[in-house]
Parts: structure tokens; C-alpha cells; sequence
């Protein structure tokens, strides 16, 4: 028995606007996206990986988006280990984010790191993926909140997207 062509053309079209929006929010990528970390580096010194605090001291990070591709953040994550012992526990730190091409703060006041990263085993989602323009950077400031040098690894989790029509969020299925 033939499939009647209006249920057929439904389906169809369903399956099309569901891969649009799995696309769109990074569930299935496509030859024009790249799974990728994004990785803060200490703006006082672009060669080491990480934010170094002073003992209750302030600490600035960059993290820099390549001309090649926009890129899409879905999840942030940290590891903050003292400057004495990489294998001990995270110690606290406050964290205000930065959009370097629309200078927007992602917050209205510096957050727990425990209430808004989350870690290598435990991202912290974004409940709607944050996209930065190509050729950008994010600004990160980190406040150390205990007496002990520290290390701040903070990362997104995202994709880059090369092809821009990719993040147009109005066009046609």
C-alpha cells in the first residue's frame, strides 16, 4: 500500500526542521562547523594557558576568535588548582565575562565560579549557546577569594561556524 503524499510530505518537512534546529544548536555539526575549545590565556602574559591570581588578588583573561570562523559557546568550564599544587582541590574565585565586540557583560555582578563554570567531568550549559563574532575576543575578569596563589584553566565548549549564513537564525528551511 502506497504512503498517502500529505502524510509523506509532513514527514518530510518535519525531518527538515528538526535537523535545522539541531544544527542551528550545535546537536548535529555539518562540513561547515568544528567541534572546539576555546581557552582563556592571562592577558599579561598570551603564553601561558591559564589566569594567575595573586593571594586575593584580581586576575584578566582573553580569550581570542580567529578571523576563520564565528564561534558558537555551548558550556564553560574550570579547573583552579593553588600555584603551589596542581593536583589540589579548586579554590574559589568570583568571574565576570566580557563580549570583546559588543563590550556586553554576560552578568550584572562578578559570579561564583561554583555557581556559573562547571568542570572537565561537569560542564556548565549555557541554557542558550552564546555566539561571539569572528576576529573578537571574550574578556574574562577572576577575583582569587582565599590567601593562596592560584591558577584559573577556564575554557568554553563550543564549535566554530565558517559559513555565517550557518547563524541565521530567520532564514527559510
Amino acid at each position: 500500500m502506497a504512503e498517502n503524499p500529505i502524510i509523506a510530505g509532513f514527514g518530510l518537512l518535519a525531518n527538515q526542521v528538526c535537523g535545522s534546529i539541531a544544527r542551528t544548536f550545535g546537536t548535529i555539526l555539518n562540513n561547515q562547523e568544528e567541534p572546539h575549545y576555546l581557552i582563556f590565556v592571562d592577558a599579561n602574559n598570551l603564553q601561558q594557558g591559564y589566569i594567575a591570581m595573586a593571594a586575593n588578588g584580581q586576575g584578566n583573561g582573553i580569550a581570542q576568535i580567529g578571523a576563520d570562523a564565528d564561534y558558537v559557546a555551548v558550556a564553560i568550564m574550570k579547573r583552579s588548582p593553588t600555584e603551589a599544587s596542581s593536583i589540589a582541590i579548586d579554590q574559589p574565585f568570583t568571574f565576570q565575562i566580557q563580549d570583546g565586540a559588543s563590550s556586553r557583560d554576560f552578568s550584572n555582578w562578578a559570579v561564583h565560579a561554583d555557581l556559573g563554570m562547571g568542570n572537565g567531568w561537569a560542564p556548565f550549559y549555557f541554557a542558550k549557546p552564546r555566539i561571539f563574532s569572528r576576529n573578537s575576543s571574550v574578556k574574562i575578569t577572576t577575583t582569587n577569594l582565599t590567601a593562596a596563589a592560584i591558577r584559573a584553566y577556564v575554557a568554553f565548549w563550543g564549535y566554530k561556524v565558517y559559513d555565517k549564513a550557518m547563524l541565521d537564525l530567520t532564514a527559510k528551511v
